[in-house]
């Protein structure tokens, strides 16, 4: 992908623009907070993950990388809530 390669602002031109085609597109967003992750914005990403647990609040993996978010802006109780969650809906 293109923010592997490093070429974040390409990423996130694409990232934006596919975002303005399908808004209710959860996994758009949570690309996005992927790709803060890697930028280490930590706060960004998990604004990004929220708007895709918003959209999608099923998916065990939105809430496993909210919840690393957390814990790398060390927000513990956060992160631990988010990874109960991601354990409770996707168990395996």
């Amino acid at each position: 992908s293109l923010g592997q390669l490093g070429r974040y602002d390409d990423a996130f031109k694409s990232l934006d623009k596919a975002i303005e085609l399908e808004p209710r597109n959860a996994e758009y967003w949570n690309i996005a907070g992927n790709l803060w992750y890697q930028r280490q914005n930590y706060d960004f990403a998990v604004n990004m993950y929220t708007a895709a647990i918003d959209r999608n609040g099923k998916e065990g993996q939105y809430y496993r990388n909210r919840g690393g978010a957390h814990r790398q802006a060390a927000r513990i109780q956060e992160a631990v809530n988010d990874l109960l969650k991601s354990v409770e809906l996707a168990p395996n």
